[in-house]
């Protein structure tokens, strides 16, 4: 399936910090399918997995770019002339 893409450009200090959200979003996701288990309703169980499941899917996706982008700062491959912060 074809999904709709864009690419963006993202300086150190933001892919740090969008590694560190994702990261806490993994971990909310993973305390919200521990207590889905507690439910007692099978059916409600079974959407709520659903639900977190894909979100959780999606966060893994997101840490996985955060930490490409990393990894390419450290290696010392980034672009340092096509981002203005405007500052002096």
């Amino acid at each position: 399936m074809k999904i709709p893409h864009v690419s963006v450009s993202l300086n150190f200090k933001q892919v740090m910090a969008m590694r560190w959200l994702v990261q806490e979003a993994l971990r909310a996701a993973d305390e919200d399918l521990e207590l889905v288990e507690k439910l007692h309703s099978a059916s409600v169980r079974g959407v709520a997995r659903v639900s977190i499941s894909d979100k959780r899917d999606t966060y893994q996706e997101l840490e996985q770019i955060a930490q490409d982008a990393r990894e390419k700062f450290y290696g010392g491959e980034y672009d340092d002339d096509e981002y203005d912060d405007g500052g002096e």
